[in-house]
Protein backbone atom coordinates (compact mmCIF):
# COMPACT_ATOMS: atom_id res chain seq x y z
CA UNK A 1 0.00 0.00 0.00
CA UNK A 2 1.39 3.24 -0.58
CA UNK A 3 0.32 6.64 0.48
CA UNK A 4 -0.51 9.64 -1.71
CA UNK A 5 1.09 13.18 -1.67
CA UNK A 6 1.49 16.00 -3.25
CA UNK A 7 5.26 17.78 -4.69
CA UNK A 8 5.09 21.56 -5.40
CA UNK A 9 7.42 22.75 -8.09
CA UNK A 10 9.26 25.66 -7.93
CA UNK A 11 7.17 26.70 -10.81
CA UNK A 12 3.66 25.61 -8.84
CA UNK A 13 2.83 22.86 -10.38
CA UNK A 14 1.39 20.58 -8.49
CA UNK A 15 2.58 17.23 -9.04
CA UNK A 16 0.47 13.33 -7.10
CA UNK A 17 3.59 11.10 -5.86
CA UNK A 18 2.69 7.84 -4.18
CA UNK A 19 5.35 7.61 -0.78
CA UNK A 20 5.64 3.96 0.27
CA UNK A 21 3.66 3.03 3.46
CA UNK A 22 6.42 2.20 5.64
CA UNK A 23 9.03 4.94 7.34
CA UNK A 24 12.19 3.80 6.08
CA UNK A 25 11.22 4.02 2.94
CA UNK A 26 8.97 7.02 3.18
CA UNK A 27 12.26 8.77 4.21
CA UNK A 28 14.35 8.10 1.89
CA UNK A 29 11.98 9.17 -1.04
CA UNK A 30 11.16 12.06 0.48
CA UNK A 31 14.70 13.01 -0.07
CA UNK A 32 14.13 11.82 -3.47
CA UNK A 33 11.73 13.94 -4.13
CA UNK A 34 12.63 17.27 -2.74
CA UNK A 35 16.11 16.65 -4.35
CA UNK A 36 18.27 15.98 -0.64
CA UNK A 37 17.99 15.17 2.86
CA UNK A 38 14.52 16.65 4.29
CA UNK A 39 13.08 18.85 7.07
CA UNK A 40 9.79 19.06 8.12
CA UNK A 41 7.38 21.92 9.35
CA UNK A 42 4.26 21.90 10.70
CA UNK A 43 2.04 25.07 9.41
CA UNK A 44 -1.11 23.11 9.41
CA UNK A 45 -2.21 20.03 12.35
CA UNK A 46 -3.43 18.27 9.66
CA UNK A 47 0.11 18.57 6.83
CA UNK A 48 3.39 18.48 6.71
CA UNK A 49 5.56 20.13 4.20
CA UNK A 50 8.85 18.36 3.48
CA UNK A 51 11.55 20.60 2.17
CA UNK A 52 14.93 20.35 1.55
CA UNK A 53 17.17 20.48 4.44
CA UNK A 54 21.06 21.46 3.52
CA UNK A 55 20.91 25.39 3.09
CA UNK A 56 18.58 25.08 -0.13
CA UNK A 57 19.09 28.83 -0.63
CA UNK A 58 22.68 28.71 -0.67
CA UNK A 59 22.61 25.75 -2.74
CA UNK A 60 20.80 27.87 -5.67
CA UNK A 61 17.83 26.37 -5.17
CA UNK A 62 14.73 28.36 -6.79
CA UNK A 63 12.11 30.07 -4.62
CA UNK A 64 8.74 28.30 -4.07
CA UNK A 65 6.24 30.81 -4.45
CA UNK A 66 3.31 28.90 -4.25
CA UNK A 67 4.75 26.97 -1.01
CA UNK A 68 5.60 29.95 1.07
CA UNK A 69 1.78 30.91 0.59
CA UNK A 70 0.48 27.89 1.81
CA UNK A 71 2.54 27.99 4.21
CA UNK A 72 2.22 31.50 5.39
CA UNK A 73 -1.58 31.10 4.87
CA UNK A 74 -1.95 28.07 6.95
CA UNK A 75 -0.27 29.59 9.59
CA UNK A 76 -1.78 32.97 9.42
CA UNK A 77 1.27 35.33 9.02
CA UNK A 78 3.52 36.21 6.60
CA UNK A 79 6.61 33.83 7.16
CA UNK A 80 9.34 36.05 7.02
CA UNK A 81 12.14 33.33 5.54
CA UNK A 82 11.80 31.40 2.36
CA UNK A 83 11.24 27.80 1.36
CA UNK A 84 13.21 26.99 -2.11
CA UNK A 85 12.93 23.95 -4.25
CA UNK A 86 10.24 21.43 -4.45
CA UNK A 87 8.01 20.65 -1.30
CA UNK A 88 6.16 17.50 -0.58
CA UNK A 89 2.94 17.81 1.26
CA UNK A 90 1.81 14.84 3.49
CA UNK A 91 -0.91 14.57 5.87
CA UNK A 92 0.14 14.43 9.78
CA UNK A 93 2.82 11.82 10.93
CA UNK A 94 1.23 8.56 12.82
CA UNK A 95 2.62 6.99 15.67
CA UNK A 96 5.17 4.60 13.85
CA UNK A 97 6.89 7.72 12.59
CA UNK A 98 5.53 7.74 9.22
CA UNK A 99 2.91 9.76 7.32
CA UNK A 100 -0.15 9.56 6.41
CA UNK A 101 -2.49 11.18 3.14
CA UNK A 102 -3.43 14.94 3.02
CA UNK A 103 -7.44 14.97 3.03
CA UNK A 104 -9.45 15.69 0.05
CA UNK A 105 -9.99 19.67 1.42
CA UNK A 106 -6.77 20.60 2.03
CA UNK A 107 -5.61 18.80 -1.60
CA UNK A 108 -7.89 21.14 -3.02
CA UNK A 109 -6.37 23.72 -1.00
CA UNK A 110 -2.97 23.04 -2.52
CA UNK A 111 -3.97 23.19 -5.86
CA UNK A 112 -6.25 26.52 -5.52
CA UNK A 113 -3.42 28.13 -3.93
CA UNK A 114 -0.53 27.11 -6.37
CA UNK A 115 -3.06 28.21 -9.44
CA UNK A 116 -3.83 31.59 -8.12
CA UNK A 117 0.36 31.78 -7.10
CA UNK A 118 0.56 30.85 -11.25
CA UNK A 119 -2.08 33.14 -11.89
CA UNK A 120 -0.33 36.13 -10.24
CA UNK A 121 3.04 35.10 -11.55
CA UNK A 122 1.28 35.71 -15.04
CA UNK A 123 0.18 39.08 -14.29
CA UNK A 124 3.73 39.53 -13.22
CA UNK A 125 5.09 39.78 -16.56
CA UNK A 126 3.39 42.52 -17.65
CA UNK A 127 2.54 44.54 -14.17
CA UNK A 128 5.87 43.77 -11.85
CA UNK A 129 5.37 44.05 -8.26
CA UNK A 130 6.53 47.32 -6.56
CA UNK A 131 9.05 45.29 -4.48
CA UNK A 132 9.14 42.68 -2.64
CA UNK A 133 6.79 43.44 -0.01
CA UNK A 134 4.43 44.29 -2.57
CA UNK A 135 4.63 40.73 -3.96
CA UNK A 136 4.31 39.02 -0.92
CA UNK A 137 1.40 40.88 -0.17
CA UNK A 138 -0.29 39.84 -3.45
CA UNK A 139 0.62 36.64 -3.19
CA UNK A 140 -1.03 36.61 0.41
CA UNK A 141 -4.26 38.17 -0.65
CA UNK A 142 -4.35 35.99 -3.90
CA UNK A 143 -4.11 32.89 -1.41
CA UNK A 144 -6.52 34.18 1.29
CA UNK A 145 -8.92 34.53 -1.18
CA UNK A 146 -8.67 31.39 -2.61
CA UNK A 147 -9.18 30.05 1.14
CA UNK A 148 -12.23 32.41 1.84
CA UNK A 149 -13.60 30.58 -1.52
CA UNK A 150 -13.22 26.90 0.10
Amino acid sequence: MSIRALRIWEHGEVETVQLPDTHAAQIRELAHLVGGPTDTGMYHRQAVLHIHGTGAQAQHLQFNASAWALASAWRGLGNTYGLYGPVVVTGPGDFEGGYGALSSHLEAQVHDVCAAVSDVHAEWRTRPPAGEAAARAELMAATRHQFSAT
